[in-house]
């Protein structure tokens, strides 16, 4: 049996730039929540955007997982909102951060799912 997931995109930045940007790449058919900074009225690393996305979603925080590559603004943010979160380095060094998982490429997220 295949598990599935619903994922979400949670963005800083305005509406109108952020969703051209995401229909031009093809990303929009596998994203069915997309949050920007402008609809949640704050941005990450503010809790307030993690608690948004969780409640339009209806999601609880223990089944939800972030990924960012930002540390300071992506896993700071999740980590406050109490969401466990992946920090994917693509080959960066970053030191210690508080995120529940560090992985360098993407591919590596099949080994945590």
């Amino acid at each position: 049996m295949q598990t599935r997931y619903i994922l979400g995109l949670l963005t800083n930045g305005f509406n109108e730039i952020q969703h051209v940007k995401i229909r031009n790449s093809g990303l929009e058919k596998y994203f069915p929540f997309v949050v920007t900074s402008e609809e949640a009225g704050s941005k990450k690393p503010d809790i307030g955007i993690f608690e948004f996305i969780l409640n339009k979603t209806n999601a609880n925080r223990n089944e939800c997982i972030y990924i960012g590559d930002e540390p300071e603004t992506d896993i700071v943010g999740a980590t406050a909102a109490g969401i466990d979160s992946v920090l994917v380095t693509f080959g960066k060094h970053f030191g210690e951060t508080p995120a529940t998982f560090t992985i360098n490429t993407l591919y590596q997220l099949k080994k945590i799912f």
